[in-house]
């Protein structure tokens, strides 16, 4: 049950549909509630980024370089050296 229920919380948040859309499809007898108090306890920003670097280096490694040409592999950038907004 906590399996599904953190796939729903990663849809959640990977989609933008929110907790309330999450607890209402798949039919798993959860509550937005219950969704959030799973997201508190399992899920937090640091191991989000990990997993998505990991995907993408996975995905770069399976693609046909002959095809898509090479492409560096993935890093976590700190979220202070992000480039700001851009204004005029």
């Amino acid at each position: 049950m906590l399996r599904r229920r953190l796939l729903l919380v990663l849809f959640a948040l990977g989609t933008n549909w929110g907790f309330n859309r999450g607890a209402v499809i798949g039919g798993h007898g959860g509550s937005e509630a219950l969704l959030r108090r799973v997201r508190d306890l399992f899920v937090n920003r640091a191991q989000l980024r990990a997993a998505l670097v990991r995907l993408v280096n996975v995905t770069f490694a399976a693609r046909d370089a002959a095809w898509w040409g090479r492409a560096p592999p993935a890093r976590a950038t700190p979220r202070s050296s992000a480039p700001g907004p851009v204004t005029s």
